[in-house]
């Protein structure tokens, strides 16, 4: 049996591809009427359309768009909704045009976001930070959600503005993504808004500090990590939020003055302190052994 060679392979999956994309109208236009509970044969034939454009860019490219011009037609919004999730897969910067609109709808808005997030680049950020001042309520919390996962530094001023947001539950998520961005400008921002958050917020805040502080210890910046473990774990804090900057302290610190912290934590007046202190002395004279 003679080997078929790699370039026919290629040839073959070439030519199915060009056989596809002359069928991919009707099948682009089978979707638009699906509606959930009915048969889905017409998206399976759509989602394998999508994993073999993976392999081949400019077909990747060609079904996006398609795929995207359906967002602002009069497809179904169940058909909408499928449409972001290949698009979460195939989508690129170009599609994010089709896809802001639905950021402002909040009946839409999940399924953007969805599609949106994956997407590289500054024009998906463009798009949510510019759908972040025009939604309120679930759809902003989940704007803001996006942002940080997308760890989106340039949102990082209007996010802190919102850490005093009227509705509680947007500030606690504008002090969340502040803290899952991290860098300079978020700490900034997070130091500046504990003394302007609500006191149910402080606390976030300081949670949030902590984290941004963990981050930089983690990336080896031990000197910037400390200073922000030392303002967080000031004695007015609640005790756990002063143990945790207390230990952050002692894992930043060289090997002289960790022992140095130590001993001051073991005199502390705050018991967690002094037992928190016990329990890194002890840490580290297992490691000696």
């Amino acid at each position: 049996m003679k080997k078929i060679s790699y370039a026919l392979i290629v040839g073959l999956m070439c030519f199915s591809l060009m056989a596809q994309a002359q069928q991919v109208g009707p099948r682009l236009r089978a979707i638009m009427t699906y509606k959930y509970g009915q048969s889905r044969e017409p998206l399976t034939v759509v989602e394998d359309m999508v994993k073999v454009s993976l392999q081949f860019p400019a077909q990747q490219k060609r079904l996006a768009a398609q795929l995207a011009a359906l967002l602002g037609s009069q497809a179904t919004p169940d058909c909408k909704l499928f449409v972001c999730r290949q698009l979460a897969l195939i989508g690129g910067p170009e599609n994010v045009p089709a896809i802001a609109p639905l950021l402002l709808n909040p009946k839409t808005n999940d399924m953007a976001r969805y599609a949106l997030e994956p997407i590289p680049g500054k024009q998906a950020d463009k798009a949510l930070l510019n759908a972040l001042g025009k939604t309120s309520g679930a759809s902003k919390v989940g704007i803001l959600n996006v942002l940080g996962q997308r760890k989106c530094e340039a949102a990082v001023g209007d996010v802190a503005k919102l850490t005093t947001d009227s509705d509680p539950e947007v500030a606690e998520a504008a002090i969340n993504t502040l803290a899952v961005i991290g860098g300079t400008r978020a700490i900034t921002k997070l130091e500046s808004a504990r003394d302007e958050v609500t006191p149910k917020l402080r606390d976030n805040v300081s949670d949030a500090l902590l984290l941004c502080a963990d981050h930089l210890m983690t990336a080896g910046k031990s000197r910037k990590a400390a200073r922000v473990y030392r303002k967080v774990g000031g004695p007015e804090e609640p005790s756990r939020i002063q143990v945790a900057a207390f230990a952050g302290q002692v894992h930043c610190a060289s090997r002289h003055k960790a022992s140095r912290l130590i001993q001051e934590g073991l005199k502390s007046k705050n018991a967690a302190i002094r037992e928190a202190a016990t329990g890194l002395q002890e840490q580290r004279e297992m490691m000696k052994k």
